[in-house]
């Protein structure tokens, strides 16, 4: 009676190898997307140092200009008003 309670809660052989398809296939994803996020991580690491150098780059050639500006200002001769 025992055995007969076990055999019937137990799995079948058909239905042990559709979970373990399914066992590897969830680990298979897992590996999958593990490795998409570190490549990710790693894309967004390099877009973000980019864009700090990107920034800094501005800055410089925004202060370059006005520099320009205010020394040909200071260096041309006003015209005169109409």
């Amino acid at each position: 009676m025992i055995a007969d309670v076990e055999e019937s809660s137990a799995l079948s052989s058909p239905q042990l190898r559709d979970l373990e398809e399914k066992i590897n296939h969830l680990i298979s994803t897992r590996n999958h997307l593990r490795m998409e996020n570190t490549s990710l991580r790693k894309k967004l690491t390099r877009a973000t140092q980019e864009r700090a150098q990107l920034t800094d780059k501005n800055t410089k050639a925004t202060t370059m200009l006005k520099r320009i500006v205010t020394r040909m200002k200071n260096e041309l001769p006003e015209l005169p008003k109409e």
